[in-house]
């Protein structure tokens, strides 16, 4: 199964326009991926690669995604209160690529990661992080997100 992701945003579009179009500022922006201001700008700037699952949870919150529509209305200032921000556990993440009924390569492969990389997020006993972005995104593609919805367009 393919999630329809994008690995890069469009050439016409950028962080800062998305962050614009969702309407909120960079300092609400860094909160919604659990981030320090400074790192968020950098990325804002391009000195630092926006992951698969922050561009394409953006490109989603802004209306921009070629595959995906928020099918939800959001206060713009609330959207950092309306993310999940709770790290999930290796089961939860296991979980959460079944659901999709995605093997660990393709989830893999989808989200920018080599395999042992992912491997480790799905680890028992001492899971590696999963970004903010990324576990948002999934919690949406999964249709479990606890705010937030979203259909194919």
């Amino acid at each position: 199964m393919t999630l329809n992701l994008v690995a890069d945003f469009p050439a016409s579009l950028t962080l800062a326009q998305c962050r614009e179009a969702i309407g909120i500022g960079p300092t609400v922006a860094a909160r919604c991926l659990d981030i320090q201001y400074s790192p968020y700008y950098r990325k804002e700037k391009n000195e630092q690669k926006a992951s698969v699952g922050e561009i394409n949870l953006f490109l989603i919150l802004a209306g921009y995604h070629p595959s995906w529509d928020l099918t939800c209305t959001y206060e713009s200032q609330a959207l950092p209160d309306l993310l999940v921000h709770e790290a999930p556990t290796g089961e939860a993440i296991k979980a959460l690529r079944r659901t999709l009924g995605l093997s660990q390569a393709s989830i893999a492969e989808q989200l920018g990661y080599k395999l042992s990389s992912w491997k480790m997020k799905e680890n028992q006993l001492k899971p590696a992080s999963l970004k903010t972005a990324e576990h948002n995104l999934l919690l949406l593609l999964c249709c479990l997100h606890p705010s937030l919805t979203i259909s194919r367009k």
